[in-house]
């Protein structure tokens, strides 16, 4: 992107490239923090699903043994998980 910037100047006059070069700075750093922010709320959300998990799989595996319905349960999160990660990669 910078060798974008650096060519966008030498298309206007001089206070006009600035201004253009002004506003595209503007312009990425506000991308750049609108990702960072959708980012860190994706990954506070995973953070919690995953915690949840993590504790009822604790309990499960505390006790002797895993009530069928828990079991199923557990499965079909893990299928809905695996399917997810396999369509978004």
């Amino acid at each position: 992107m910078r060798s974008y910037i650096v060519i966008v100047p030498s298309l206007f006059p001089d206070e006009a490239g600035l201004q253009v070069l002004k506003a595209v700075s503007g312009y990425r750093q506000l991308a750049y923090d609108w990702a960072e922010k959708i980012v860190g709320q994706t990954q506070r959300r995973f953070e919690a699903y995953a915690s949840g998990y993590r504790a009822q799989v604790g309990r499960m595996v505390g006790s002797q043994e895993l009530p069928s319905e828990q079991e199923q349960a557990l499965r079909h999160s893990l299928d809905a998980l695996q399917s997810q990660y396999k369509t978004a990669g």
